[in-house]
């Protein structure tokens, strides 16, 4: 697929969105679908970043967080 790899784990990035203004999330996990003839279909990628003490998760795509590189 699209140069999809090259986000690493450790990656940090902020998403737009007036809620989302002064979160900082880190990539933790990469997430990949690949169908029964072995193709990836998906890349996405598990991030998380801090909230009142504790690691909240999501699940976010290549294009998400490219835009909010840090």
């Amino acid at each position: 697929g699209r140069d999809l790899m090259d986000i690493k784990v450790g990656t940090t990035f902020k998403k737009r969105g007036k809620h989302n203004k002064d979160r900082v999330y880190t990539v933790i996990d990469t997430l990949t679908t690949i169908n029964n003839s072995g193709k990836v279909v998906r890349v996405e990628y598990k991030c998380a970043y801090p909230f009142i003490g504790q690691q909240v998760t999501s699940v976010e795509r290549a294009t998400t967080i490219k835009m909010g590189i840090l």
